[in-house]
């Protein structure tokens, strides 16, 4: 065989080799983009878990293609609050006190199933629960918490339609201790404000819309990928189409190492509507947060400064210790302070006992809460 035979031969072998490896190697590129793909997804829904060891569970990390997965949190306790006058963001309260729903059970199903072409398709059904009567938590809807269908794409991001969640409300919610889960502290108030409470003691809207608080009915999504230019940003933006009553919203949201920051807007109308600004910075075992919120109710201007930390223990049970102080102001006049702190243990993974206490500042007991319970989360 002459050396010009010889070459080719080896390039022919070569190539043959490379092909064969190529080849042999396109499915682990697969699962390689499956599991890039994953970890796309669990930036897509960051469903609330703020009293669980695992606080920011992605709703959608754990199912796998074509599967549906059965979730919830349940939280119930004894519970005291005296009356408290009516103010601008809130109505009239009686007192109260006995067993009742500590901060929002619920449970919900969830699934996903992939397309192909980089498509994934999703849904979800959430609905509050009363765990004290056995009842659901609202009568506006049998899934009050969130009814979506969407769309994903690692390149394009997730559209959803259906009842979901305002984008805004998770920017005010990053600046609360407690993630929106106890009654004592309520860290949505300063973005509920907006909703108009009027001298009746209701809110001067739609039943539905009270209803579905921070969340908007008849809703269209987009939640952005993250961008490879600046990892740790991620946009979202949200319309409706109520038949008159349009709302429109987005947040901007940066996290990257120990520093999270979120701005969010959300209008219900021209003269309801709320941007909130927050912040949180972790440190070891101390977590910090600051919260700013600025908008109009009825068309009355409103301004909310909060700030907070929370203290882990990491060792078995773990404890957390919160704090936070806020204080609300309105532009026709008069102002509230609120102080409030709280204890939590966990007993596993899924289950923690926990204690809450707030109180107007200044001393007045007039409209304090206490509650006292055990919370727990589960995926069937």
């Amino acid at each position: 065989m002459s050396g010009r035979q010889l070459s080719g031969t080896r390039a022919v072998l070569g190539w043959f080799i490379a092909t064969a490896a190529v080849l042999a190697a396109a499915p682990g590129w697969a699962q390689f983009d499956r599991l890039r793909d994953d970890i796309e997804l669990k930036g897509l829904d960051m469903h609330p878990r703020g009293s669980l060891l695992e606080p920011r569970e992605p709703w959608m990390a754990a199912v796998r293609p074509r599967d549906a997965v059965l979730y919830g949190l349940l939280d119930v306790g004894l519970a005291r609050t005296l009356a408290s006058a009516r103010t601008p963001c809130r109505p009239k309260q009686e007192a109260s006190s006995g067993i009742e729903n500590l901060s929002a059970s619920h449970w919900g199903v969830r699934t996903r199933e992939t397309l192909g072409g980089g498509w994934r398709a999703y849904l979800r059904l959430e609905q509050s629960i009363a765990v004290d009567t056995g009842g659901v938590g609202h009568d506006c809807a049998a899934f009050d918490r969130a009814a979506l269908v969407g769309l994903w794409h690692r390149r394009l991001g997730a559209f959803s339609v259906g009842l979901q969640e305002q984008p805004a409300s998770q920017a005010a919610l990053l600046g609360d201790p407690w993630e929106g889960a106890t009654r004592v502290w309520p860290g949505e108030l300063a973005y509920l404000c907006s909703r108009r409470v009027v001298a009746g003691g209701g809110v001067g809207d739609a039943p539905s819309r009270l209803c579905l608080g921070r969340r908007s009915d008849r809703a269209i999504a987009w939640r952005s990928p993250e961008a490879a230019a600046l990892p740790g940003l991620r946009v979202e933006a949200l319309g409706t189409l109520t038949g008159g009553a349009e709302q429109s919203g987005f947040s901007l949201r940066y996290e990257q190492g120990l520093l999270a920051v979120a701005l969010g807007h959300q209008r219900w109308s021209a003269d309801d509507a709320v941007t909130p600004l927050s912040l949180r910075l972790n440190a070891g075992a101390w977590v910090g947060y600051a919260a700013l919120s600025s908008g109009r109710a009825a068309g009355d201007r409103f301004q909310q400064i909060a700030l907070g930390a929370a203290y882990t223990v990491q060792h078995h049970p773990w404890d957390r210790w919160r704090v936070a102080i806020g204080e609300h102001r309105w532009a026709a006049g008069g102002s509230a302070a609120r102080a409030a702190m709280g204890w939590e243990r966990g007993l596993s993974r899924r289950t923690a006992v926990h204690a809450e206490f707030s109180l107007p500042a200044g001393g007045s007991a007039n409209g304090h809460a206490v509650g006292v319970g055990i919370r727990h989360g589960f995926t069937l």
